[in-house]
């Protein structure tokens, strides 16, 4: 990027040169034409110059001619006195020639007097042309210097242009190679992508077969174990058995030792893994709090029992963690833990549903399906599904009611807060709830002390504490927290709320439902982690008892059948019967409006002038 931007610059450095150059040659141009318009009025001064010297030239003559005139005047004069006498036929002679020898003076007079202008009018322009020769050498010389100047700015403007030219080559090939980097790291990606899936899948495979090795090695080391000698008497006993016996010992210990360090670093290697998936889901999860993963952790712990010590048990069971008993597995029971093998795959059209949260799966993207029993979920739902791969339903949900046996104990959470209802908002990524949870209580904008009382399956508020102690009134508020719809959040926003101060900021327990918001404040950080665990018990229970395979959506009965490319992403229904006896199916979907005849099993029609259905309302 440095050396693009380089290039860039001095790109731009030489198209300003470019345009000052373009500037200049303008400049020149306009003062080549000047000096040819000089040029062209040097020549006319010149011509006009020789026409003055010609009639500079007449007019010596003339002037010579009238001085030799003037001078023989005073000849003339004589001979007229000298020829008074004569005849009366000269004095006509005589007057005419005066009078014409008189005009001669005048115009000689007159000649001479013009010769003295046209000599000051010579000397004038004598002086104009040696000055018009100084500025026509000026101009030569400027002239000169404007070409040399020209054909070095011509040169410098090619040498531009070269390098112009070369910066563009090498941009160009920077963008290919460029280009070919892109490439190259996508397709680096999509290898990273392919190679983190299979080394999952692989990661799969050994923790199952390492916890398979395990169980078989507690069941066949028993078997394997060697009986004790009997006791030989040690007078019969010689040196050498005493030699060989320490040795045998020796050997074990050895043995023993490395086995230890082996478990020593297997131990720490899985303690990093452990540490490094942690960091990656608080970075992830960023201001959701995480749901407790309790298959994952007993997982973990019984991997690190296994690895640990193999002649006691192996792992406990799910109820066992919950209930905080301790018991070992016998061989050949069943663990009723079977996780899912995940497998990556691409799909193009939204042909089902994401078996976990019902949502439809949009169009090219990664869906992640179980390898054996073909469960297809989402990324961020597979790590919440329940551990019955394979099991039949009943089982699975005997499994899962043995589970939640443990969870529907009587836990009572209670204490003072400050409660706080707003209307609720839907910023961007916020989660998604349907129209049909209901909210009774009213919004009251305004901080006010509660009781508040975990009981059972339910969230009450109450104005005192009396009243919910000896049953007096019912709360002002009641939550469901196993059939309405809600979401529990750690932190609520960065910005201060009012009646709230920044160092309380971080004791806010924020509950979102469908249309409001339940901003609880605690008295210390202690009691909110008290509430925070209370609340996610409570959405443990919610997912572990309404997400059981029996109620998924692989079990419903098949209504309608949509083949590729007709399958919908659907956002509602609504069953309409009809007075003929036939029964409708009305679908709202992304792609418009569907309606379907239930009774008939045709494929649906698209209904014109609708698009993008996002829930029905009717009167």
């Amino acid at each position: 990027m440095q050396k693009l931007q380089k290039c860039e610059f001095e790109r731009n450095s030489y198209k300003d040169d470019y345009e000052r150059m373009k500037a200049e040659s303008g400049k020149l141009r306009s003062e080549n034409s000047e000096f040819r318009k000089l040029q062209s009025e040097n020549l006319s001064l010149k011509s006009n110059e020789k026409c003055l010297e010609r009639k500079i030239v007449e007019l010596e003559l003339q002037l010579k001619k009238s001085r030799s005139t003037v001078l023989k005047e005073p000849e003339i004069l004589t001979c007229e006195k000298l020829n008074e006498p004569f005849t009366s036929q000269f004095d006509a002679i005589k007057k005419g020639k005066v009078a014409e020898i008189r005009e001669k003076l005048q115009k000689g007079a007159q000649s001479a007097v013009d010769i003295r202008s046209l000599e000051q009018q010579i000397n004038q322009m004598k002086e104009l042309q040696t000055s018009t020769q100084l500025e026509l050498e000026e101009i030569r010389k400027r002239e000169l210097a404007l070409i040399n100047e020209n054909t070095l700015l011509r040169q410098n403007f090619a040498e531009c242009l070269q390098k112009a030219e070369n910066f563009r080559d090498q941009f160009k090939a920077s963008n290919e190679e460029n280009d070919k980097l892109k490439l190259e790291m996508k397709i680096a990606e999509e290898k990273k992508v392919s190679l983190e899936d299979k080394l999952q899948e692989a990661l799969a495979d050994l923790e199952q077969k390492s916890k398979l090795v395990a169980y078989l090695q507690s069941v066949m080391q028993p078997k394997q174990m060697q009986k004790l000698p009997r006791p030989r008497p040690s007078l019969l006993s010689s040196e050498s058995d005493y030699i060989s016996e320490i040795e045998s010992e020796y050997k074990q210990c050895q043995q023993l030792e490395q086995q230890r360090d082996e478990l020593k670093n297997d131990l720490e290697m899985k303690r990093r893994v452990l540490a490094e998936t942690q960091n990656n889901q608080k970075i992830e999860e960023d201001e959701i709090v995480p749901l407790i993963n309790v298959r994952r952790s007993i997982r973990d712990q019984q991997s690190c029992g296994e690895t640990l010590s193999q002649t006691t048990s192996e792992s406990l069971t799910l109820r066992t963690f919950v209930t905080g008993t301790n018991s070992n597995f016998t061989p050949g029971k069943m663990r009723h833990d079977i996780p899912h093998r995940w497998k990556r795959q691409f799909v193009t059209m939204a042909s089902n549903r994401c078996q976990f949260c019902f949502e439809g799966f949009p169009y090219f993207t990664y869906v992640y399906r179980c390898r054996d029993c073909n469960m297809v979920v989402h990324k961020h739902c597979k790590v919440s599904v329940v551990n019955t791969c394979g099991l039949p339903y009943e089982c699975a949900d005997f499994y899962l009611d043995a589970y939640s046996g443990g969870m529907n104990g009587e836990q009572q959470m209670t204490g003072w807060i400050k409660l706080l209802v707003l209307p609720a908002s839907t910023p961007s990524g916020a989660t998604r709830f349907s129209s049909s949870s209901p909210v009774t209580f009213a919004i009251t904008e305004k901080w006010q002390n509660a009781w508040a009382m975990i009981e059972k399956h339910s969230l009450n508020f109450y104005e005192s504490d009396q009243l919910a102690l000896q049953r007096n009134g019912p709360p002002f508020i009641n939550i469901n927290l196993d059939h309405e719809q809600w979401r529990i959040y750690n932190q609520t926003t960065e910005k201060p709320l009012g009646g709230v101060k920044e160092n309380d900021m971080s004791m806010l327990i924020e509950l979102r439902m469908p249309n409001r918001t339940l901003l609880m404040l605690t008295p210390t950080s202690q009691a909110k982690q008290r509430w925070v665990q209370a609340l996610q018990q409570a959405t443990n229970r919610r997912i572990f008892i309404q997400r059981r395979p029996s109620s998924t959506i692989v079990t419903n009965q098949l209504l309608l059948s949509l083949e590729k490319p007709r399958n919908l992403c659907i956002n509602c229904t609504q069953w309409l019967p009809y007075n003929n006896g036939n029964e409708y199916l009305l679908i709202g979907a992304q792609e418009g409006l569907f309606a379907a005849a239930i009774t008939q099993n045709r494929t649906p029609f698209q209904i014109a002038g609708i698009f993008k259905v996002y829930f029905f309302f009717f009167y």
